[in-house]
């Protein structure tokens, strides 16, 4: 049987790697959008490929 610290180390691994995956997936579709305004794709359009919503696709063209 495991040790309460080892179950709590566990979790906190298999948390901090969820993270970190969910991270690399936001930071991965904003670097697509980024790339997609740069060929002048339709906002509309790249909301409807990303899913993310249209403020956010303005937030992030206005931040580069």
């Amino acid at each position: 049987m495991q040790d309460v610290r080892e179950i709590i180390k566990e979790k906190g691994r298999f948390e901090g790697e969820r993270k970190s995956l969910k991270k690399g997936r936001q930071e991965g579709r904003e670097q697509i959008v980024l790339n997609m305004l740069k060929e002048k794709a339709d906002i509309a359009f790249i909301s409807k490929v990303t899913g993310l919503s249209e403020k956010e696709i303005q937030k992030l063209k206005n931040s580069s």
